[in-house]
Order: C-alpha cells, then structure tokens, then sequence
C-alpha cells in the first residue's frame, strides 16, 4: 500500500487530474473533451514547473 500522505502534492494533482480526465471520457464521450483534457494539461505542466523537485 502506498501512504498518500507520503507523496508530494503535484503527484497527487496529477493523478486526480488524470483520473478526473478518464472519467469525463467515460461519461461524456464527447469531442468538447479533448479541449478540457489539454487545458488540464496545460494547468499541470504549469504546476510541475513551479514547483521544485
């Protein structure tokens, strides 16, 4: 089992940002997806960068 409160909070963005993303494809189907799925990525390429590893 992984601690949650073990990892950094950008791992834990990015993975609730992925699995929001393939949930939206799930339910929704829909082309409007792929503009919210890059904005997502955009919002986590913009996190990663201002935070140090």
């Amino acid at each position: 089992m992984v601690n949650i409160s073990s990892l950094p909070m950008w791992v834990i963005i990015l993975a609730s940002a992925v699995l929001l993303m393939v949930i939206f494809t799930k339910v929704l189907n829909i082309d409007v997806l792929g503009n919210i799925s890059s904005m997502i990525m955009g919002l986590a390429r913009n996190i990663l960068a201002s935070v140090s590893f």
